[in-house]
């Protein structure tokens, strides 16, 4: 999860692999982002996670698609997370 940690996750990215616009995550601390990216339209993504120095995440090709969407209005995407 982001912290404001320098050495913790750093934020996260979406990548439209067809287009590549990339969306962010947006900046809540110093060195913190919020976990939710807003406003993708539907496509194949690289979805991933700015590392810290010693904290990140993997990245997932994933299709977003309306089919998706949770009740909560979002789609949730689980990343793995790593730790030195």
């Amino acid at each position: 999860m982001p912290s404001n940690d320098p050495g913790g996750v750093q934020g996260f990215y979406a990548i439209n692999t067809a287009t590549g616009d990339i969306y962010y995550s947006e900046r809540i601390g110093q060195y913190a982002n919020n976990t939710k990216i807003f406003d993708i339209p539907e496509g194949i993504y690289e979805l991933g996670a700015y590392d810290g120095y010693s904290k990140g995440a993997s990245s997932e090709i994933i299709t977003l698609n309306q089919s998706l969407v949770g009740e909560d209005g979002f789609i949730q995407i689980d990343l793995e997370f790593w730790s030195e």
